[in-house]
């Protein structure tokens, strides 16, 4: 199965949500540039922050401890030519004696006509924002 996704972009997908090869002739290049956290999602000291990004079939994850009012210079560069999805996590400790299981914090996505933005994620009472540029 294949569609446009704009002048010039096609994307090659197999059905049923198989995996995604890049059409390098039309991948879109963009760079994450930075986290802010305006309010965690614990109650006591930093989130214990990941972010999953997936772009098209490529995976990679990061971590950083993230307290009210950080910021976390990124600067990942992403190539892709169907879309960048990213999480982001707090990694509790699932374990005795807290039983705090990880959160999920949010779902941001980002289409080839988006090259330039910001997403939010604010569950579970948080609050960041992420921002990308053109790569």
């Amino acid at each position: 199965m294949s569609h446009t996704t704009g002048p010039g972009k096609k994307v090659y997908r197999h059905e049923y949500d198989g995996p995604i090869i890049t059409d390098e002739s039309a991948a879109t290049t963009i760079v994450l540039t930075d986290l802010t956290c305006n309010i965690t999602e614990d109650n006591s000291g930093p989130d214990e922050a990941e972010l999953r990004i997936w772009a098209d079939n490529n995976f990679q994850s990061h971590r950083k401890d993230m307290d009210n009012g950080d910021f976390w210079n990124l600067n990942i560069k992403l190539r892709f030519s169907y879309r960048v999805k990213i999480e982001l996590w707090d990694l509790d400790n699932p374990g005795f004696p807290l039983y705090d299981d990880h959160d999920h914090l949010g779902t941001v996505t980002i289409n080839p006509d988006q090259p330039n933005g910001s997403g939010t994620f604010n569950q579970d009472g948080s609050d960041y924002k992420i921002g990308w540029i053109p790569g």
